[in-house]
C-alpha cells in the first residue's frame, strides 16, 4: 500500500476516475462524493483556502481516501474540515469495503498527523456508519481525542414492495388528511405527478430555474435565503445539476395542475437511493397541500416501479419528513484531534467548552428529540410477510422430504 498526497483540484481531476471507482465500491450512495463534485464545490465554496486530499493506493486502485480544505476564517491556520456546508454535501471518507480498505484506513489516519492541521471538524457526519466507525475505531486506537455530538435526525423511506402495506402503515390522521387531499386534486382541474429521472444536460438549466422558482414563492425567497436570492448560488447547483444529469444521477419530479407547478424536488439519485435534495411548493396552494401530494403520488410510483431501495430525505427532519419515514439516522458534528499533543488539547478544550458557550449563548446542547416516525410499522409488516414466507417455505420442503419415498 502506497500513501498518495492530493495538493490542488487538477492533481483531484487527473485521480477522478480511480476516485470515482472507488466511490461506486465504497458505502456512500450520495454522488456529490465524486471527485468532480468536490472540485466544484472547493472552487465556489472555498477557491482561496488550502485544499488537500490523502489517497491510499495499491495495484493502481484507491483503498481509502479523504478530501479536506481549510476551516473558515481563522480556525484554517489549525483546523480542516470536509467539503461540505448547508447548501450541500460534496467531501466524505470513502473505504473500500474489505479488510484491505480497514488496512488503508490506518495509514490514512497516519497520514492526518502529518498534515498542518491539529484537528478535523465535519458536520452531518453520519457516525454509525460502517466507513465512519472503521475510521474512529483507528482514530481511538492511535490515541487521537475525538468528539461526537449528535446535531439532527434524518429520516428515509424504505422501499421493500407492498405499496399497500406502506400506505397502511401511515398513522391514521395522515392517511385522513391525504384522502382529503385527493378529493380536493380531483375536485379541481386534473393534477399530475412527472417524474423526470434522465434528464439531458440540455434539459437541466430549464428544470432547474422551475424548481428554484417555486422555491423563491416561498419563506425562503422572502427571507432572502433561496437559491435565486444568494448571488452566485443558482449558477453552483446549474453546474452541479449538468454534471449530474451527464452520469445520468439527478432526478427533478413537478406536482403540476392546470399547466400550473404546484410543488417541485430536486434530487440526486444513485445506488438505489433517492437523495431529497430540495424541495419546494408554492403557498398560492397551500390549502391543497401540495407537498404531501408530490410525496404521496411520488412514492407510489416509486413503489409500483420498484425505482429506488429507499428515499433519504437529507437534512433535519422535519414534522411533515417523519410522517412518511420508516426510519432515521443521525447526522453528528465530529470533531477530531489529527495525533499529538496539541491535537489532543484542543479537542479537549473544544469538548468542555463548546457546551458552556452554546448554554450562555441560549442555544440548547441536547440532541434534538426525533420527530415520531410515521411509517414505522412498515418495516416490521415486511420482515414478518418474509418470515411466514420462509416458514411456508421451510414447511413445504419438509412435507415433501416426508412424502419422498427416498
Amino acid at each position: 500500500m502506497k500513501l498518495l498526497r492530493i495538493d490542488s483540484l487538477a492533481e483531484l481531476r487527473q485521480n477522478a476516475e480511480r476516485w470515482d471507482e472507488l466511490w461506486r465500491r465504497s458505502d456512500v450512495t450520495l454522488p456529490t462524493a465524486r471527485a468532480e463534485m468536490v472540485a466544484q464545490w472547493v472552487e465556489h465554496f472555498a477557491p482561496k483556502r488550502r485544499f488537500v486530499a490523502l489517497a491510499v493506493e495499491k495495484a493502481g486502485e484507491l483503498l481509502a481516501a479523504i478530501p479536506l480544505v481549510d476551516g473558515p476564517n481563522r480556525t484554517g491556520r489549525f483546523m480542516a474540515q470536509l467539503p461540505r456546508n448547508c447548501w450541500t454535501d460534496a467531501g466524505d471518507i470513502l473505504v473500500e469495503p474489505s479488510d484491505s480498505g480497514i488496512k488503508a484506513v490506518g495509514l490514512l489516519a497516519t497520514a492526518l498527523g502529518q498534515l498542518p492541521w491539529s484537528m478535523i471538524c465535519v458536520d452531518g457526519a453520519p457516525a454509525e456508519s460502517p466507513r465512519w466507525q472503521t475510521l474512529l475505531k483507528t482514530l481511538h486506537d492511535r490515541q487521537c481525542r475525538f468528539v461526537i455530538r449528535p446535531k439532527f435526525h434524518v429520516g428515509v423511506i424504505d422501499i421493500r414492495g407492498h405499496w399497500d402495506l406502506y400506505e397502511a402503515s401511515l398513522s391514521t390522521n395522515h392517511r385522513h388528511a391525504l384522502r382529503k387531499t385527493l378529493r380536493k386534486l380531483r375536485a379541481e382541474p386534473a393534477g399530475n405527478i412527472v417524474a423526470l429521472n434522465n434528464p439531458s444536460a440540455e434539459d437541466v438549466p430549464a428544470l432547474l430555474q422551475r424548481v428554484c422558482a417555486i422555491e423563491d414563492k416561498s419563506w425562503k425567497g422572502t427571507s432572502g435565503s433561496s437559491i435565486m436570492q444568494t448571488p452566485g448560488m443558482f449558477e453552483f447547483f446549474l453546474r452541479q445539476a449538468i454534471q449530474l444529469a451527464k452520469w445520468g444521477q439527478v432526478e427533478f419530479t413537478f406536482l403540476r395542475q392546470d399547466d400550473q407547478d404546484l410543488a417541485a424536488e430536486y434530487a440526486y439519485v444513485a445506488k438505489g437511493v433517492l437523495h431529497s435534495h430540495k424541495i419546494a411548493y408554492d403557498p398560492q396552494h397551500r390549502e391543497l397541500g401540495p407537498f404531501r401530494l408530490l410525496r404521496y403520488l411520488q412514492l407510489q410510483e416509486i413503489f409500483e416501479h420498484e425505482s429506488y431501495e429507499a428515499v433519504d430525505t437529507l437534512g433535519i427532519m422535519s414534522e411533515a419528513n417523519a410522517r412518511w419515514s420508516t426510519r432515521s439516522y443521525i447526522a453528528n458534528r465530529i470533531v477530531c484531534s489529527t495525533g499529538g499533543l496539541l491535537g489532543n488539547f484542543l479537542v479537549d478544550k473544544y469538548e468542555r467548552v463548546w457546551p458552556k458557550l452554546k448554554s450562555r449563548l441560549g442555544r440548547s446542547v441536547e440532541t434534538p428529540a426525533a420527530e415520531k416516525l410515521g411509517a414505522s410499522r412498515y418495516l416490521n409488516t415486511v420482515a414478518d410477510l418474509a418470515n411466514d414466507g420462509n416458514q411456508r417455505e421451510i414447511d413445504a420442503t419438509h412435507s415433501f422430504q416426508q412424502a419422498s419415498p427416498c
